[in-house]
């Protein structure tokens, strides 16, 4: 009987060990999303230019009712020309990237996925990522049935490394 009691105790003590080590784990990962002087949670401007260098690309990192969320816009010059409506929360966010020979520019969020915001004619429109090639990647654009077919050797390789990251989670391959 006190063997049994005592292997009792053991295993409640290390499942309560295991519980709070989640608990303090989970509560470290919150600390930028819940912490406003972390250095993931502050508010800052990264600016990125476009491969010719003629466009910048300003990624917004705001704080709104306690979210950190991040914002773009598009400037030529001191001109903004493009104020991208959506906006992508700090927490899911993978980074943006602007294409490699284009000023399509992609984004790349855990709780949205992959967008790439390809540009036609002056103006932006959002697209999703629904087919990957060997050459070229398409993307549907907006909510119409058109599609842009994009070279693969303008995709960024940061998103061509995110892609692959999560198809291997989907499909269980080798990480």
């Amino acid at each position: 009987m006190k063997k049994r009691t005592k292997r009792i105790i053991v295993i409640v003590a290390a499942a309560v060990i295991c519980v709070a080590a989640v608990v303090v784990y989970a509560v470290a990962s919150l600390r930028s999303f819940l912490d406003p002087t972390a250095p993931l949670a502050k508010e800052q401007t990264i600016s990125l230019n476009s491969y010719d260098g003629k466009l910048t690309l300003l990624e917004e990192h705001h704080r709104s009712n306690g979210v950190m969320t991040a914002y773009f816009s598009i400037h030529e010059g001191e001109n903004v020309i493009y104020d991208c409506p959506d906006n992508y929360r700090i927490w899911d966010y993978h980074g943006t990237y602007w294409s490699l020979n284009s000023y399509d520019y992609w984004t790349l969020s855990s709780d949205v996925g992959m967008c790439c915001y390809a540009y036609d004619e002056g103006t932006w429109q959002r697209g999703w990522h629904i087919d990957c090639g060997a050459d070229t990647w398409t993307v549907a654009i907006g909510g119409t049935t058109t599609m842009k077919e994009i070279a693969l050797s303008a995709v960024p390789p940061e998103v061509i490394a995110y892609v692959e990251r999560r198809s291997k989670l989907k499909t269980g391959g080798p990480s």
